[in-house]
């Protein structure tokens, strides 16, 4: 299988397990089972697209690094989403008067 492949079924799941996320219940659990319910995706995609236990792992470790990205990337611009809101909650009060 070749890397852009595995790249795209990556981003696929990446996708599905934030839809997933933000919607309780689901195909693959409900709350406060997120583990099981990626287990259960993951084993799901390996049967439909007949992957071998290597091409999963490696799927699996795209899905990782693109976790950690994304929490980085979310971290590093916190201060800014939180600099754009306060200056909104302050654009709001001036012009209430």
């Amino acid at each position: 299988m070749n890397k852009r492949l595995i790249t795209l079924i990556a981003c696929i799941m990446a996708g599905s397990f934030s839809m997933a996320q933000a919607q309780p219940g689901g195909p693959w659990g409900g709350i406060g089972e997120s583990g099981d319910r990626h287990e259960r995706h993951m084993e799901m995609l390996q049967e439909r697209l007949n992957l071998s236990d290597d091409q999963a792992e490696q799927i699996q470790a795209l899905i990782q690094t693109g976790r950690e990205e994304m929490r980085q990337l979310r971290e590093a611009h916190r201060s800014k989403i939180e600099a754009i809101q306060i200056k909104g909650k302050r654009f709001g009060k001036e012009n209430q008067n």
